[in-house]
């Protein structure tokens, strides 16, 4: 008997009931902060001027790289083409393979 303990509680069990004592979700409620929209509005500013000369900085960075450079070179990836005469060699070869597999009993 328990004599008024509370009955031992699962791990989950305890965490819901912490967040019910805390007020649940409404616990934490949103407090709007007093925000000085100028000072926001001239950092992004700042920012955006940065942000425009670095641009503008990698643009002719990449435009200078370019104009001294050749061409890149597409490669060829991916599968190869066979001609006429390799499929026929393969197809023989695979012939005397499936012939010479079936001759062969099954274990």
């Amino acid at each position: 008997m328990n004599f008024g303990r509370a009955a031992p509680q699962q791990p989950r069990a305890r965490a819901r009931d912490a967040f019910r004592r805390c007020g649940g979700a409404g616990g934490f409620r949103y407090r709007p902060m007093p925000i000085d929209l100028r000072n926001v509005l001239k950092d992004l500013y700042t920012q955006r001027k940065h942000l425009e000369y670095v641009i503008t900085s990698l643009e002719a960075l990449q435009q200078d790289s370019a104009a001294g450079l050749p061409p890149l070179k597409k490669t060829n990836r991916g599968r190869k083409s066979m001609g006429a005469e390799e499929r026929r060699e393969v197809s023989e070869r695979m012939r005397k393979y499936w012939a010479g597999h079936k001759k062969r009993p099954a274990n």
